[in-house]
């Protein structure tokens, strides 16, 4: 009167003590799968809220005005706080200085900004 044994010679205990480790296996791997997401988003949540941009955008005629400030808009989408943001411009381009102070306005009241008027490459 020994163990039962089932199919292939293996104990019922035996084979629930199997069942029982590979559980336990399984268990601990997502476990750790887990564990490195949690880490991982962590991370990037802080680096996220602690990355500071200043940028600066230099305007221009022929459409980079537009372009510039269309990356500026998603800057001010992504995660980066903005501490203050720099303009360069022609010093004869006035409508794109005005577009980008109506631009700024409109979406960075709170972010101060400063204009510098360069002369044109041209004009030099």
């Amino acid at each position: 009167m020994g163990a039962e044994r089932g199919d292939f010679g293996i104990t019922q205990s035996s084979r629930s003590a199997t069942i029982f480790f590979f559980l336990c296996i399984g268990l601990v791997l997502r476990l750790a799968l887990l564990l490195r997401r949690t880490w991982r988003n962590r991370e990037k949540a802080s680096l996220q809220r602690n990355c500071t941009g200043f940028p600066l955008v230099v305007l221009g005629s022929g459409g980079h005005t537009a372009e510039a400030l269309e990356m500026l808009k998603h800057l001010i989408a992504s995660p980066v706080n903005l501490e203050r943001v720099v303009y360069v411009v022609a010093r004869t381009d006035s409508h794109s200085a005005a577009k980008a102070a109506k631009n700024h306005e409109e979406l960075l009241q709170d972010v101060p900004h400063k204009f510098y008027y360069i002369p044109r490459a041209r004009e030099v």
